[in-house]
């Protein structure tokens, strides 16, 4: 097994995933009437936030989506996607290259 290779191939689908999911973003943000960070935050808010305690106050995180593992991001696109089908919205990803 040529791991160098391997390693390679790991990283194209990790700049393929993030090259899908910001065209998904931009065109969700522009359906919805959001420029591309605003969406992103909010959907990385929706589906990656989670409670923690910080000196006795409740607080969110939202973790950022770099740090998200090629399985978990692809669990998060497609709820990203998901979300977007609820509002009879439908990526136009062609222009991207999809």
């Amino acid at each position: 097994l040529d791991r160098s290779s391997a390693a390679s191939d790991v990283y194209k689908r990790q700049i393929q995933q993030n090259k899908r999911y910001w065209a998904l973003i931009t065109e969700l943000g522009s359906f919805l009437g959001y420029n591309t960070e605003e969406m992103h935050q909010m959907m990385a808010y929706k589906y990656l936030s989670y409670k923690n305690e910080l000196l006795g106050d409740e607080v969110v995180v939202v973790p950022s989506t770099t740090k998200l593992k090629i399985k978990e991001f692809n669990e998060y696109y497609n709820k990203v996607e998901q979300f977007a089908c609820t509002l009879g919205f439908k990526p136009d990803l062609e222009n991207y290259g999809y």
